[in-house]
């Protein structure tokens, strides 16, 4: 679990069911195979020794990515991935519960954040198959080239 303000709406997100992850992995890599040409940017921020400059690089990656994802859609396609994606979130009310986020209630005021927030719970729900598949690369480097 792991919780993050963006604005005025502070968000929680919850580990996702392994099957519900890899279903929306899918969804994601559908539309970005054309765009994952860079893959190795995306994920080197979150290796082994990734400073911060590392990371900022990575973030840049994935938000080029998400933009062409979003761009390979049609927009009603792109609203749609784009509300799932805020709906595996929760935010927390003025009476301090959380509830399901929805997109149109919580963020008609917050526009502005609707991308860093989809960009957060990607990284929440899906960073830890990058960083298998970063690990996993890299023993594959280490095999061929020891």
């Amino acid at each position: 679990m792991a919780e993050k303000k963006f604005g005025k709406l502070h968000l929680r997100t919850q580990d996702m069911l392994a099957k519900d992850a890899l279903l929306l992995n899918a969804r994601l890599m559908r539309h970005a195979a054309p765009v994952l040409t860079n893959f190795r940017a995306i994920v080197a921020g979150y290796g082994e020794g990734a400073n911060e400059v590392d990371k900022a690089a990575s973030d840049a990656a994935a938000m080029k990515a998400i933009g062409a994802i979003l761009d390979s859609l049609q927009p009603a396609d792109m609203v749609e991935l784009m509300a799932d994606i805020l709906g595996l979130a929760e935010v927390k009310a003025e009476n301090g519960k959380f509830e399901q986020v929805d997109m149109d209630t919580d963020f008609s005021t917050e526009k502005g954040q609707i991308i860093p927030a989809i960009l957060w719970i990607l990284q929440e729900q899906l960073g830890d198959f990058f960083g298998g598949a970063l690990a996993t690369a890299g023993n594959r480097v280490k095999a061929i080239n020891p």
